[in-house]
């Protein structure tokens, strides 16, 4: 509920002082930090189910045992981030429970892609909109 009120006030404090062109810019920025944070939710619980198989996981399969963190997320995240678009990656499930997770992450993904696309789309024809209003002027 209060992200909803500061999200409101934050959009309202944007109308009054900044143009419309920047404010939709800034929506667009904002759909893709959403979209960020949750591939790295989802990059971390991939992780974190890869972590937990005893013997044979996608963390074993990569060679990742004796990786640094930082490479084991940039694999995790690159993982996530292909399963909410249309690109390939050699990291594949190694055991039931990561194809299960893998699995609910794709029927998620198919969800948020979709609103993600369609929020762009709507922003953007909503600026086209408003030229075109200007230009009849």
């Amino acid at each position: 509920l209060r992200v909803a009120k500061l999200q409101r006030e934050l959009s309202l404090l944007a109308n009054r002082f900044l143009s419309t062109y920047v404010f939709m810019v800034m929506r667009i920025v904002a759909a893709l930090m959403v979209m960020l944070s949750i591939n790295h939710i989802i990059a971390c619980c991939w992780y974190a189910v890869g972590s937990r198989a005893a013997q044979n996981s996608w963390i074993q399969n990569f060679n990742l045992q004796e990786a640094g963190i930082f490479e084991s997320y940039i694999v995790s995240l690159h993982w996530s981030l292909t399963q909410f678009t249309p690109s390939t990656n050699n990291v594949a499930p190694a055991n039931d429970l990561e194809r299960l997770f893998a699995v609910f992450v794709i029927l998620l993904a198919m969800g948020c892609f979709s609103s993600f696309v369609g929020s762009i789309t709507a922003t953007v024809n909503a600026l086209r909109s408003i030229q075109a209003t200007k230009i009849k002027q």
